[in-house]
């Protein structure tokens, strides 16, 4: 999927458009990928708001691997690597309150293109479903 050729039905219809997010900096090459679109209506005056870092401490979390790999473009192309990132994925999956789903970026079309069958297959395979009800999701500890 070409995320430009999405943007563009979405800005064919749309009068406003507001993307926010802490992972869309630089914002070059978001409006690259966006495509002209994006690039024909983006607001500049007053510039883009941008922080250097907007995730608090307790909101991130390291999960262990078998060795230490970087996320390289390489190490995602391997089988064994990404299958590990599906299972990690699944873990953080099962502590995400209310159920909505969560927004999972990818650095390619190529990489999505392998995870997602890989994880079907080997990941959810003993599975029924990577989905849950909010029923089924025990309520978190209340503080007292």
């Amino acid at each position: 999927m070409v995320s430009g050729a999405v943007f563009s039905q979405l800005t064919d219809v749309a009068d406003s458009i507001v993307l926010a997010s802490g992972t869309l900096h630089p914002h070059e090459a978001v409006i690259s990928e966006l495509g002209s679109g994006f690039q024909r209506r983006l607001q500049l005056k007053p510039p883009p708001l941008a922080a250097p870092h907007v995730i608090p401490q307790t909101q991130l979390q390291v999960l262990p691997y078998k060795t230490a790999k970087p996320c390289t473009h390489e190490n995602l192309l391997q089988e064994e690597f990404l299958e590990d990132i599906g299972h990690k994925l699944l873990q953080v999956l099962r502590c995400v309150p209310g159920g909505n789903g969560v927004l999972v970026f990818f650095s390619s079309g190529q990489v999505v293109e392998r995870a997602i069958p890989l994880w079907n297959r080997k990941v959810l395979a003993r599975k029924t479903s990577a989905w849950m009800k909010p029923d089924d999701v025990a309520a978190p500890p209340t503080a007292n």
